[in-house]
């Protein structure tokens, strides 16, 4: 039976990550939006939540699908919860070493 492919394991941790979190968006960023990964690099995914959600709450939340998801797959995540406003604050006023930065100029939006 063929692998599945990275594309198709991005978007099932995407999908499950969102399931679990109820962001409003997932992002992959780092080297594998890139296209530079290496065979044990980690998959690296912002999650942008509500401005009104209690984000203690969702970070749980998502600390406990990135563990459930590692064993599972047995990859490496790291997953950052954001603020919609925060996230989409104008480009040019962020920061070029941000993770937001980043995301938005060379990460996939994958949900």
């Amino acid at each position: 039976m063929p692998s599945r492919s990275t594309f198709e394991i991005e978007q099932e941790i995407a999908t499950k990550l969102q399931k679990q979190s109820g962001a409003k968006e997932v992002w992959l960023f780092g080297s594998h939006a890139r296209g530079d990964a290496v065979p044990d690099s980690d998959f690296d995914f912002m999650l942008v939540i509500d401005d009104y959600v209690d984000a203690s709450e969702v970070d749980h939340k998502v600390e406990s699908a990135v563990s459930q998801i590692c064993n599972e797959k047995s990859v490496e995540i790291d997953a950052v919860t954001i603020r919609d406003h925060a996230f989409h604050h104008p480009l040019e006023d962020l920061h070029p070493a941000s993770v937001s930065y980043a995301c938005r100029t060379q990460g996939v939006r994958l949900i």
